[in-house]
C-alpha cells in the first residue's frame, strides 16, 4: 500500500469492522503508527497521514507521544442526572435480558413506559436497516423512522428533517461519522449500536469451520461484507448470494455450507423472520441496549421535569 487513500481505506474498514463486532470500543488503543507501517509495508509518514484523515472523520484520536485510540462517543447533553437515568436504564436493561417488553415494565413505572419515543434509524443498506429497525421496534418499542443515507454519508433534505423531528437517532458503526454530523446538526441524541458479541462469536465459529453462504437482499450489503472480511482472518470464507437470485433458502442450503441470511433476505424468500441466527441471539449488543434505554429514560425524565412529558401510550407489542 503506497498511497494515503489506500492506507486510509484499509484502516477505515478495519477499525469500523472491529467496532461493529465489539472487538474494540471507544477509548481502546490501536496498533501504533510504526507497527501499522510494518504490517502494511507502508511508509510511516503515509500511515500517519492516513490516521489523521480518520481523526478528521471522528473515527480515531491521535495523541502525541501516546498513540492512536478509537475516538470516544460523545454523550448527548442533558440536565438530567446521569446516576438517575443510569438506574432507570438498568431496570429496563434487566427486563430486556429477560425478554420483557419495555411497555410491560411501564405498567410498574407509570410515565416512563408510556412515553412514545420516535427513533430515526440511519442506514444505507436495506439489510442492515431492516435488521436494526426490527429490533428497535420489537425489543425496545421505539417508533422507528427509517432514514436512508448514501454509502458516502450524504443525506437529502427529507432525511435531515426526519432526524430533526425524532426524539433520538440510532445507527451502526458503518455510518458513525456521518450520523454524528447529522444528529449534531439536528440537536438529536445519537446512539451508535454495536453488534452483540455472542452473535459475532457464533458467526466466527461458523466461518472458522469452513465458511458460510451469506444471503442478502441489497447488493450494497454484499459490497460492505466484502470490504469488512477483506481485512479479517475470514477473507474468502464468506460466499455471498442475493435473495433475488433464489426461489427459496433451500437453494442456498443445497450448496453444502451453513447459510446466514439477513432479515431482509429472509422476508424476501418467505422464511422465518430473524437476522442471521435464530432467537434468542440479537443484533443489538447489551451495552448498546443500555445506551438506547438510557436515552429513553432521559427523554422522559427531562419531560417530567418541565411538565412536557408525553402521556401517549406505548404501542402494544406484536
Amino acid at each position: 500500500m503506497s498511497t494515503v487513500d489506500d492506507v486510509a481505506d484499509y484502516l477505515r474498514h478495519r477499525v469500523v469492522g472491529l467496532l461493529h463486532v465489539n472487538l474494540v470500543g471507544p477509548g481502546d488503543r490501536l496498533p501504533s503508527i510504526r507497527t501499522t507501517s510494518e504490517l502494511l509495508d507502508a511508509d510511516h509518514r503515509t500511515v500517519a497521514r492516513a490516521f489523521r484523515r480518520l481523526e478528521d472523520e471522528g473515527l480515531v484520536e491521535v495523541r502525541a507521544a501516546s498513540g492512536v485510540y478509537v475516538a470516544s462517543l460523545e454523550r448527548a447533553r442533558s440536565g438530567v442526572s446521569s446516576a438517575t437515568a443510569g438506574w432507570m436504564a438498568g431496570v429496563f436493561l434487566d427486563a430486556w435480558k429477560r425478554r420483557i417488553p419495555r411497555g410491560d415494565v411501564g405498567e410498574m413505572m407509570a410515565g416512563v413506559g408510556r412515553r412514545v419515543v420516535r427513533c430515526a434509524c440511519i442506514e444505507s443498506t436495506e439489510d442492515h436497516m431492516v435488521a436494526l429497525s426490527a429490533e428497535l421496534d420489537e425489543d425496545f418499542q421505539l417508533e422507528v423512522v427509517p432514514v436512508y443515507i448514501g454509502a458516502d454519508g450524504h443525506a437529502d433534505e427529507a432525511a435531515i428533517q426526519a432526524i430533526r423531528a425524532a426524539d433520538l437517532a440510532a445507527t451502526l458503526f458503518f455510518h458513525r461519522a456521518a450520523a454524528r454530523r447529522l444528529a449534531d446538526a439536528a440537536e438529536t441524541p445519537l446512539v451508535v449500536v454495536g453488534v452483540n458479541p455472542e452473535l459475532a462469536r457464533s458467526i466466527d465459529e461458523i466461518l472458522e469451520e469452513g465458511g458460510a453462504t451469506v444471503v442478502a437482499s441489497d447488493p450494497a450489503t454484499i459490497r460492505r461484507l466484502e470490504d469488512h472480511f477483506a481485512v479479517t482472518p475470514h477473507q474468502g470464507a464468506v460466499h455471498p448470494l442475493l435473495s433475488g437470485e433464489l426461489d427459496d433458502l433451500d437453494e442456498a442450503e443445497a450448496l453444502g455450507r451453513p447459510v446466514l441470511a439477513t432479515r431482509a433476505a429472509r422476508r424476501d424468500l418467505g422464511a422465518s423472520d430473524y437476522h442471521l441466527l435464530p432467537p434468542p441471539t440479537t443484533l443489538v449488543a447489551p451495552d448498546s441496549a443500555r445506551a438506547l434505554l438510557e436515552q429513553v429514560a432521559k427523554l422522559w425524565l427531562a419531560g417530567a421535569e418541565t411538565g412536557t412529558g408525553s402521556p401517549s401510550p406505548v404501542r402494544d407489542s406484536a
